[in-house]
């Protein structure tokens, strides 16, 4: 597998961030929602959900990244399909009356690994157009 420690670099960073939203996720979900009825505590569910779509994600990258291949374009994809996820959930969380702010948490997840995934696909597109590749070394056939 080419660039094996690249690989495992960049989903071990997303490890990091996926650990580190999934324990903001219990204090994002502390709030009480007062209405007519009196208050309430939110429900656990939301925060269950956020953590299987996270884990849920960190399974396609990982696919991804365990392809023996040129994964430059996969990254891209999953880039900027993450980016477009970020900006939808932010817009459906605001136009909530209530503050959702495990959406928020979610959102910026998404946002932050959909840029650590363009960026890192980006560069690796760069890098293949800015470096030419050499061609393999034909055997001296003149003797």
């Amino acid at each position: 597998m080419r660039h094996r420690k690249l690989r495992l670099t960049l989903f071990f960073a997303l490890q990091i961030l996926a650990v580190a939203t999934m324990g903001f996720l219990p204090r994002a979900n502390r709030h009480r929602f007062c209405g007519a009825d009196g208050c309430a505590q939110s429900s656990v569910a939301s925060v269950v959900i956020a953590i299987l779509v996270i884990l849920g994600e960190l399974w396609a990258v990982a696919a991804t990244l365990h392809v023996d291949g040129p994964i430059r374009k996969s990254l891209l994809g999953l880039g900027i399909l993450s980016l477009i996820v970020a900006v939808y959930i932010s817009m459906v969380s605001m136009s909530m009356h209530d503050s959702n702010d495990v959406a928020q948490v979610i959102a910026l997840w998404h946002l932050v690994a959909g840029l650590l995934l363009f960026g890192t696909g980006a560069i690796a597109s760069l890098s293949r157009l800015l470096v030419p590749s050499t061609p393999p070394a034909q055997p001296n056939l003149d003797r």
